[in-house]
């Protein structure tokens, strides 16, 4: 698609399009209402999509709504062994049935008093004998693809959808060690941005911005990345000329130091402070001992395995058995994977950070943007699902670490600012935010050209 181009009382300078091919991004994709109605005619009814969580749905009958566009589902568990999904609305007279998330015996309509068993079928039918040509299958629920994956649960709105563990390939097999459906809620929020549903998520699809936005991380790690490409999705990983953990970055200017073990200690502590994710608390308590416990003249390789075993002999104490993952488990997950169409995951051995970004109906301008960190813990240990959730409509009404309000302040101003007729479209890096690129790539296949939401052939 063609940058849209800017009011006839606007002119700008003659310039050509910069960057590497496929870099540049057409702006008009965030704000071109006719860019929505073709995501919506193409890309929602036709992508998997994460709902929740199988913690959410443990006992029988819980059940968790999940609404895109005019589109309403209820996912539930339907018996000990099996989650359904339904879209949520009476067949009766087309009333929504259930609202946000609990637990339920029955699927009832307050309209008319219509009611469905988990399964989906008719329970009962006020005045049956009325409705003499009418039997009871063509009033069940209409039923919604499922899938899981490690804990999640997935719909898709297209009974022909590709199979889930073939859509998330390789994220799956890169994933594998982490055995992320052994983890919990740490905590999870809900709210609305004011941006367009691509603005907020791709804030969250690269590390190019850390250095600027989250500089307080500088003085402690060299933030450089690199991406790989995988279909339709994509990830980012360290940077093979990446300094050191403890080194400052090299836009600081500042010294190396001797002793690399204060910087290694304040990054975890400051990641546990200001995200509130992929640290532990454990890891940033095995992170402390390296200060007492490490020689101050030790080399760096040594400082590393020493931390990897304080931070494990920390999660013992706590009763956390993490699986065995090594070095290359943890190299080959990368730092951040971007799930098509609208899922983020960040993973860590005993944490993992995810977001979810959709549409606010269809405002093109808005979005609800969801929050989930998730984190291991011992037997018993986890908290209460409904203490550590947060649901609100302005994102500074919650109290939110650090790094989360200075990515949401950005968000809100990109939004704004891609409105400007002296913005063009946006000149992405090619080596650290082609993630992003990746992404335009790929809507553009399937919303403008009409292609089906695949996985296909991919990068080794």
């Amino acid at each position: 698609m063609a940058v849209e181009s800017p009011s006839p009382a606007v002119k700008l300078s003659p310039r050509r399009t910069p960057g590497a091919p496929g870099t540049f991004l057409d702006k008009s994709v965030y704000h071109s209402e006719a860019f929505a109605r073709l995501e919506n005619e193409r890309l929602w009814p036709a992508a998997w999509q994460m709902v929740c969580r199988e913690q959410d749905l443990e006992s029988l009958g819980s059940f968790v709504t999940y609404d895109i566009l005019d589109e309403t589902v209820v996912v539930l568990r339907s018996s000990d062994t099996e989650i359904k999904a339904f879209y949520n609305v009476c067949q009766h007279r087309g009333r929504r049935l259930l609202e946000g998330c609990g637990k339920t015996q029955r699927l009832f309509c307050k309209y008319h008093g219509w009611r469905w068993k988990l399964d989906g079928s008719i329970d009962r039918i006020p005045w049956r004998d009325d409705f003499t040509n009418v039997a009871d299958a063509d009033v069940a629920l209409e039923p919604v693809k499922v899938g899981l994956w490690q804990g999640w649960v997935f719909i898709s709105l297209d009974p022909d959808v590709q199979p889930l563990e073939d859509y998330l390939r390789p994220i799956s097999a890169a994933l594998a060690p982490f055995r992320q459906d052994q983890m919990r809620y740490r905590w999870r929020r809900s709210v609305m941005l004011d941006a367009n549903w691509k603005v907020a998520l791709e804030a969250f699809m690269e590390a190019y911005h850390a250095q600027c936005t989250h500089n307080h991380m500088e003085p402690y790690t060299d933030g450089r990345t690199v991406c790989d490409i995988h279909g339709l999705h994509g990830m980012f990983r360290d940077s093979e000329i990446r300094l050191p953990l403890g080194v400052p970055s090299p836009l600081t200017d500042l010294p190396t130091p001797d002793d690399l073990r204060p910087n290694i200690a304040k990054f975890f502590e400051q990641l546990d402070v200001t995200l509130q994710a992929l640290v532990t608390p454990a890891d940033a308590r095995g992170a402390q001992r390296i200060l007492t416990e490490v020689p101050e003249d030790a080399e760096f390789s040594e400082i590393m395995v020493r931390l990897g075993a304080f931070q494990h002999e920390e999660a013992l104490k706590e009763g956390i058995e993490r699986p065995p993952i090594t070095y290359d488990d943890v190299r080959r997950a990368g730092q951040d994977w971007h799930i098509f169409p609208n899922m983020v995951l960040l993973p860590a051995p005993d944490s993992f950070l995810v977001y979810r970004s959709r549409p606010d109906g269809r405002n093109v301008d808005r979005c609800r943007f969801d929050v989930f960190v998730l984190q291991r813990y011992g037997p018993g240990q986890e908290p209460d699902i409904d203490a550590v959730t947060q649901v609100v409509e302005d994102w500074r009404d919650a109290d939110w670490p650090k790094i989360f309000e200075q990515d949401f302040i950005n968000i809100a101003d990109v939004h704004s600012g891609m409105k400007s007729s002296g913005f063009r479209g946006s000149v992405t890096n090619p080596i650290q935010e082609a993630v992003v690129a990746n992404f335009h790539r790929q809507l553009k296949r399937v919303v403008v050209d009409g292609e089906a939401v695949v996985q296909g052939e991919m990068k080794a």
